[in-house]
């Protein structure tokens, strides 16, 4: 059985790096063979608007042990923003965001990947299982 997790790149990489990222040829390969095959693709475009903030908080604490001012630093962060929408000269309310984080910043992709950090052990979990078939 051959399984490949492929997450699509937010800004335009295309087939290459899909292809890089996964091992395609192995993927070809067992289907021309005629054994089981997996492809599971993740759409990653809209990835950094929806890290919830209560779980990407609980699991900088949890699994990462971050407490006390860091944490509370880490907390203002992505709390502390807002929208606003403009549309033909007439403004809506301000609104807090309650999901995502700033995809211009250093801390917002560090952020992205602490939360996302459990998907590695799913990765981990899944071919340890599974490798005698493989």
């Amino acid at each position: 059985m051959t399984f490949c997790l492929v997450f699509s790149p937010p800004i335009g990489r295309g087939t290459q790096l899909r292809q890089h990222c996964c091992g395609f040829g192995r993927i070809l390969t067992s289907a021309d063979r005629r054994q089981v095959t997996l492809l599971g693709l993740l759409d990653m475009s809209a990835a950094f608007d929806c890290v919830d903030h209560d779980l990407l908080l609980q699991r900088l604490q949890l699994g990462f042990g971050l407490i006390g001012v860091v944490l509370e630093w880490i907390r203002s962060f992505p709390r502390s923003r807002t929208q606003q929408v403009l549309h033909n000269g007439c403004a809506s309310t301000v609104q807090q965001l309650l999901f995502g984080v700033p995809q211009g910043s250093v801390l917002g992709l560090l952020l992205y990947v602490l939360y996302t950090a459990e998907l590695s052990e799913l990765k981990t979990y899944w071919f340890s299982c599974n490798r005698g078939a493989m």
